[in-house]
């Protein structure tokens, strides 16, 4: 999800993209190197061992690879995990506002 500046009366919602997928590790570090974050909804895992704690352990090490300091927080009832660059963390209304864009993205 791309970093959005608030604004007074702003939808933030409206003005994030629709959730796109990236495919490694290299390119999650190379989102939140950007100064972006990304999040892993919990039904994009497979059976192939791809699941929340998987896609956490290999983002935390590509993400530790390149010298980047990470943050992760799972919201249980959203079935999602939230990563960030601890040197440009998102705000809450941002993190919020790509919840409800995935949210919409889930009806």
């Amino acid at each position: 999800m791309s970093r959005q500046h608030c604004r007074d009366g702003e939808d933030l919602a409206a003005e994030i993209g629709p959730p796109h997928r990236v495919h490694t590790a290299q390119d999650v570090v190379g989102t939140l190197l950007r100064g972006n974050w990304a999040i892993f909804a919990h039904e994009w895992a497979d059976p192939d061992g791809i699941d929340p704690k998987h896609w956490r352990d290999v983002v935390e090490a590509a993400s530790e690879a390149a010298g980047v300091d990470v943050e992760f927080v799972v919201i249980p009832r959203r079935s999602l995990t939230v990563v960030f660059n601890r040197a440009a963390p998102p705000t809450f209304e941002q993190v919020r506002a790509s919840i409800e864009v995935i949210e919409k993205h889930r009806a």
